[in-house]
């Protein structure tokens, strides 16, 4: 996960605003955050295997022995969802109430040689939404993941990357698929990206234009993000990731649809990676779509959201003011706080 992932976070909190007394919202709540496969494989200690890519799982159980090659940190060393649910047990005895996965869709599934590369472990390279990551389980291990975490009182964040796919130069080199049951192609590679039916691209290519050469070279940053201007942000691309065009209805249908199936198998809240590079006006649809659907789905119609810089605390610069909404202000640290039923009242 680049570090610039982490520079802003988002969280669709999908939770009533009631008395804190009876369900208290996220700011009295202890979040844990889990990176799913280096937290705690489910025993007997046997992770899966991908039978066309078993070279993307270690052949040495790294929970017991240290593990010092760089190839082995960048394998999948087995830990999955029956895992964090073994170990409930032991968060309700650190006092967690709400906790925060790493993205558990289907990623890139192939072991890549090179610095830098390796597998998606980490969940950020995603090749299909509509489908759990074999090496973390499946829809039943996730349905029992939020069954558990509810009955002991905590709530269920799902990391979810809305800015981007999967790597352009390696891998599958942006391939997306679209379907539950099979391989069934959304988008052939970032290359051959053209969504016929509406005259755009699934993907955004900006990267040659000067306004991006003039802080990218190479899928690397010669200008730090957060001196980015506004368009910068949102038309440059982050590391080599295929970069979502969220202006493309298609892509736009896709990924709420993706919402949506989460929330269907119990996921209670959204975070959204690396927040301030999508375009904010699909980030706005996306967060009203799930009020919606959570609605519909019988839940409390009011919310509360959560903006929250995270490296060094503060929204320094202009352009990441206002691609948050000016929620931004000179005694603001790690405390943006925004309400989206406001948001969602004004139209925003």
């Amino acid at each position: 996960m680049n570090k610039a992932t982490l520079s802003l976070l988002m969280f669709l909190l999908l939770t009533p605003v009631v008395d804190a007394q009876q369900n208290p919202d996220y700011r009295s709540r202890t979040i844990y955050f889990i990176v799913t496969d280096r937290f705690y494989p489910h025993q007997p200690y046997a992770p899966y295997v991908d039978p066309e890519f078993p070279d993307a799982t270690n052949t040495v159980n790294c929970f017991e022995t240290a593990c010092t090659d760089e190839a082995e940190w960048r394998r999948y060393w087995g830990g999955d969802i029956q895992g964090i649910i073994e170990k409930l047990g032991y968060l309700e005895h650190l006092g967690v109430s709400a906790l925060w996965v790493t993205p558990l869709m289907e990623n890139v599934r192939a072991y890549e040689s090179g610095t830098g590369y390796g597998t998606g472990y980490h969940g950020y390279w995603v090749q299909n939404y509509y489908r759990v990551n074999a090496h973390f389980g499946d829809w039943d291990d996730v349905n029992q993941l939020s069954q558990r975490l509810h009955a002991a009182g905590i709530q269920y964040i799902q990391d979810i990357t809305l800015n981007h796919s999967n790597p352009l130069d390696n891998h599958v080199f942006g391939q997306l698929y679209q379907s539950s049951d099979a391989d069934e192609v959304f988008i052939n590679s970032y290359s051959d990206d053209f969504d016929v039916a509406n005259g755009m691209r699934f993907y955004k290519h900006y990267n040659d234009d000067p306004r991006c050469e003039a802080v990218v070279q190479d899928y690397m940053e010669v200008v730090p993000d957060s001196q980015w201007t506004y368009w910068q942000l949102h038309h440059c691309l982050l590391a080599d990731l295929s970069g979502y065009n969220q202006h493309d209805p298609r892509v736009s249908d896709y990924l709420i649809g993706a919402g949506k199936k989460w929330l269907d198998n119990g996921v209670d809240d959204f975070r959204l990676d690396a927040i301030k590079f999508p375009f904010p006006d699909f980030v706005a649809k996306f967060t009203h779509s799930m009020i919606d659907y959570s609605m519909g789905l019988g839940r409390p119609p009011v919310y509360r959201g959560r903006v929250v810089k995270w490296r060094g605390g503060r929204c320094q610069s202009p352009a990441l003011r206002q691609s948050v909404s000016g929620v931004c202000d000179k005694h603001s640290r790690f405390s943006i706080v925004f309400r989206i039923e406001s948001l969602h009242r004004r139209g925003l």
